[in-house]
């Protein structure tokens, strides 16, 4: 049985449908196991677990031979702080699952994370990969870049609501980013983070591997605006906000809510420093056919096509 613990996440969601077509039985986990019930289906249980409670995790490994952690609470506050869920939560998972005897625990961390990073969420990311490695379980860490979804969604509402987001601005509202949005980035699609998932669980070369996920673009924010501009056929009006805003935000929310302020300051270093990556060696290792940043648009655009 495999567990995926944040299965209403956008690679958790992506890759339910994976693991039930290879033969999968499945516990997915929630906070809120009301996002899950369109899964009730033959091979499928559904758990509500929360990586703050120690009670709740011990129930949903019970029995479970491999754990998928695909959640992460970037902009969370209070209890639900990076701090509490990502990295106190993380580690709580692994001496759990080290304990009820999972043979295999795959960890979704992030492109770059690094004990020195600028942001704490990539710092909560690097500690985690750092415990795993060394708890004595047999593991895989998946290291992807940014998604399509919600990074792409040049909107104001695309981490707090990035479905609708992403409807709003198919829909022809406006791109609004931070700075110059002139810094090229690698952006990679939630479903092929998901497709690089099921190899984790699988495939018994990534047994104890770091894998590195990209997609096959480097793209500015300008160019981001194009390509959703070209897909839909509606001109995007940019709304470039001055750094000085995320900057100032980034200090004047750290002590009231960390977890936005992060983001701020992600924000800011993001116009600065680029981001590419190259997945020649990824892909000669995993082959995975990867999808571009335009098809993904026109296939959102047929899934929500009264809208647009």
């Amino acid at each position: 049985m495999i567990l995926i613990i944040g299965a209403s996440s956008t690679v958790g969601k992506a890759i339910i449908p994976l693991l039930l077509e290879a033969g999968h039985t499945l516990r997915l986990s929630s906070r809120d196991p009301g996002k899950l019930k369109t899964y009730q289906t033959a091979g499928v249980g559904i758990v509500q677990a929360d990586l703050l409670e120690k009670a709740s995790i011990e129930r949903a490994c019970q029995g479970v031979d491999q754990v998928l952690m695909c959640s992460h609470s970037i902009i969370g506050r209070g209890k639900n702080a990076s701090k509490f869920v990502d990295l106190d939560g993380g580690r709580l998972l692994i001496d759990v699952a080290r304990k009820q005897g999972v043979s295999h625990f795959v960890y979704l961390s992030a492109l770059g994370a690094s004990t020195s990073h600028s942001s704490t969420f990539f710092r909560h990311k690097a500690q985690v990969e750092a415990y795993l490695k060394q708890s004595g379980l047999s593991y895989t860490i998946l290291r992807p870049s940014a998604f399509f979804l919600p990074h792409t969604v040049l909107h104001s509402q695309a981490f707090s609501q990035p479905q609708l987001a992403l409807q709003e601005f198919l829909a022809g509202s406006k791109a609004t980013f931070f700075g110059r949005g002139e810094t090229p980035h690698n952006y990679v699609a939630n479903e092929d983070v998901a497709r690089f998932a099921f190899i984790a669980l699988t495939d018994p070369q990534a047994v104890n591997q770091t894998i590195e996920i990209g997609g096959l673009e480097n793209l500015t924010v300008r160019e981001v605006a194009e390509i959703y501009s070209r897909a839909t056929g509606i001109p995007k009006t940019l709304n470039a906000m001055p750094l000085l805003i995320p900057g100032l935000m980034h200090l004047a929310l750290k002590p009231f809510h960390p977890g936005l302020s992060d983001a701020m300051g992600i924000a800011v270093e993001n116009d600065r420093v680029p981001s590419p990556f190259d997945m020649t060696a990824t892909l000669k290792q995993y082959p995975v056919a990867l999808t571009r940043l335009e098809d993904w648009v026109y296939a959102q655009m047929r899934e929500r096509q009264p809208v647009v």
